[in-house]
């Protein structure tokens, strides 16, 4: 990162340093779902909520952090940068022309760079030079940077999946997934060598990511996947990219989280294999991520509930139920996230809300 740049982030956000440790335990006495606001871990450390954020009205449809400032990017109808140490916000200083909503969006990993989406084109903000540019992208609604950063992919409404230079934007590649309903979200594995996409209402596709940037657009078969005959909501990569995590809806309207390991027989072999009894709950799961060193993972459903659980051992340590300040109910859960050195984790709402958890 430039000074320049590192010079504009820091008037954004000062950076937060805390030591998270490696194992977690529960400090209370049931993991009924409840208000809270501490999470003891290891018993010498703690999870509160530190801030709230909201919009004036508007639902979020995401949020994610900066890969190398604690800065979270909220986009709603417009993106704003917040920060959590001097509750200051300040939304991004771009022009649309036309008014618009911000469907997804995604920082860079390796530079300061931050893509989004609004349904009709793809974006990206340059933070150094604070310069945007775009390409038509009709229906798109999520959008993900490939962990080195070199490839953006967005994914449509209309069951169309884009692959994009992320210095240019030249479109690479782009193909129809074999799916009747759109592409709902997009997820990278840590390695780059798969990448997943969810179908509203339907079956994932998985394709091995180096044919995407071949000749060869053919989606990897199913089976690898080894999910039966569910529908996937929500999915997640561990940062090892051995384990995935899923949020799976059966013909009977059950949710669950099932965990799958990464198999290999041979080096053309390979399959995602489930592992242990599904974790039933009650209402669909929306959002899930892992913590950075893969020892916790978390998911957010509809009732607006957090669930916390041990990645190893599949145990529910904790509940937080996230109500809504002005209407002082609950609102359903859209995005869980984890900042780059794993210290908060923010909670975003459909109300238009954002609460952060800062570990200490």
């Amino acid at each position: 990162m430039t000074p320049k740049v590192r010079n504009y982030l820091s008037v954004l956000l000062l950076s937060i340093c805390v030591v998270v440790q490696n194992s977690y335990s529960l400090d209370a006495q049931d993991n009924q779902a409840q208000d809270i606001s501490l999470i003891t871990i290891d018993n010498a450390a703690q999870l509160n909520e530190i801030d709230r954020w909201s919009t004036d009205g508007g639902a979020i449809n995401q949020i994610v952090w900066s890969s190398t400032q604690d800065m979270l990017a909220i986009g709603h109808n417009s993106i704003t940068l917040y920060n959590v140490s001097t509750k200051q916000s300040q939304d991004l200083p771009i022009d649309l022309d036309f008014p618009s909503i911000v469907v997804d969006l995604d920082f860079s990993p390796t530079e300061d760079n931050l893509a989004f989406v609004d349904s009709r084109r793809l974006y990206i903000w340059d933070t150094l030079t604070q310069e945007v540019i775009s390409a038509e992208n009709r229906y798109a609604n999520t959008v993900v940077y490939n962990p080195d950063g070199t490839v953006i992919a967005t994914g449509t409404g209309d069951a169309k999946i884009y692959l994009w230079d992320a210095a240019t934007l030249t479109n690479m590649t782009e193909f129809a997934v074999e799916q009747p309903n759109g592409v709902s979200d997009l997820v990278f594995s840590p390695d780059s060598h798969w990448l997943l996409a969810t179908h509203v209402g339907y079956y994932p596709s998985l394709w091995d990511f180096s044919l995407l940037l071949t000749s060869e657009n053919i989606a990897t078969p199913r089976e690898i996947l080894d999910i039966g005959t569910e529908i996937v909501n929500q999915a997640a990569f561990s940062p090892d990219g051995q384990t995935l995590i899923l949020s799976t809806m059966s013909s009977v309207d059950e949710t669950t989280l099932e965990t799958s390991v990464l198999e290999s027989t041979s080096p053309n072999e390979v399959r995602f294999a489930r592992e242990g009894e599904p974790i039933e709950l009650a209402y669909d799961v929306q959002a899930l991520t892992y913590n950075l060193d893969g020892t916790l993972f978390v998911a957010g459903d509809d009732s607006g509930t957090v669930y916390l659980f041990d990645a190893q051992t599949r145990e529910l340590l904790h509940t937080i139920q996230i109500t809504d300040a002005n209407a002082e109910s609950q609102s359903a859960i859209q995005s869980v996230r984890f900042n780059a050195n794993g210290t908060i984790l923010a909670v975003s709402t459909r109300a238009g809300e954002v609460s952060f958890w800062g570990v200490k």
